[in-house]
């Protein structure tokens, strides 16, 4: 992304001062002759979503989970009647 990027904008130490520590090392451009045009970001295409699978569960495991649901409820029904 960085490289993308590079000597896409003007080094402001270069432009105000005529100098940049960073010298050729410097990501932005010390002068119009530098510059580069920026990439366009977010114009690719999405990827689709792929949901992930459902699971599945065996018949004992979906009876216990029901059983335990309905037990569940049936104890806060009484809670809340109290």
């Amino acid at each position: 992304m960085i490289n993308m990027m590079r000597k896409t904008r003007l080094c402001q130490e270069f432009m105000n001062t005529g100098q940049c520590r960073y010298g050729d090392n410097c990501t932005f451009a010390h002068g119009p002759h530098e510059l580069r045009e920026a990439p366009k970001l977010g114009s690719a295409p999405h990827q689709p979503f792929n949901a992930p699978k459902q699971l599945t569960y065996n018949n004992n495991a979906n009876n216990n989970a029901n059983q335990n649901n309905n037990q569940v409820g049936v104890r806060s029904l009484r809670v809340g009647a109290a």
